[in-house]
């Protein structure tokens, strides 16, 4: 890996979605958006749904994301997520049901355990339909 740049990992427990170099990311972090570049201070933060953001050159790569921890240390950032998916594997009409069905079952009766959870899953399903705004 390049020593000028970012070392940028991101993992699912399936797979290694993503592993290179990068001059800058953007994640979701639980409390805002945050940047990291080079040589940036140690960080630990909790992800919220939405969009990692890697640029390497000009060239912007994103994952929707629907939470996980991102670290960085040094100059290699590690991302663990249970979802991180790209525009290639999401099927753009399938999340637009799943987005219309999941604000419908919100205005029914729920317990508040399922209304957390049915609002992180359309926070998630946001962040992948953003992924084809571009």
């Amino acid at each position: 890996m390049d020593n000028n740049k970012l070392t940028i990992e991101i993992i699912t427990p399936t797979m290694t979605v993503f592993k290179g170099n990068a001059d800058i990311v953007t994640i979701p972090g639980e409390m805002s958006e945050f940047q990291i570049l080079q040589n940036h201070a140690p960080i630990v933060s909790a992800l919220k749904p939405g969009i990692i953001k890697i640029k390497q050159n000009n060239e912007v790569t994103e994952f929707a994301v629907n939470g996980g921890l991102a670290e960085a240390r040094g100059n290699n950032v590690s991302i663990i997520a249970t979802i991180a998916e790209n525009k290639g594997s999401i099927d753009k009409n399938i999340i637009e049901k799943e987005l219309k069905d999941n604000k419908e079952k919100i205005l029914t009766e729920i317990t508040d355990a399922q209304l957390l959870l049915l609002e992180n899953e359309i926070e998630f399903q946001k962040a992948q339909l953003k992924l084809f705004e571009k």
